[in-house]
């Protein structure tokens, strides 16, 4: 099942945790660096933003 970049995003809009891996961070922050995207979701209102790195370490 393939679901558009553009879904997501607006999915995204309601969320108040999101939970996802450094790729698919890399693959919906597009040319805009990390930390802008993550900036940008807690400035809309999102809570709590987990990004799992399965060979990195854990860092908090």
């Amino acid at each position: 099942m393939y679901i558009s970049h553009s879904t997501v995003e607006q999915l995204l809009e309601y969320a108040h945790l999101i939970k996802l891996s450094r790729e698919v961070l890399d693959q919906l922050r597009g040319e805009r660096s990390a930390e802008e995207w993550i900036s940008t979701r807690l400035a809309r209102g999102t809570r709590l933003i987990v990004i799992t790195d399965s060979p990195g370490p854990v860092v908090a």
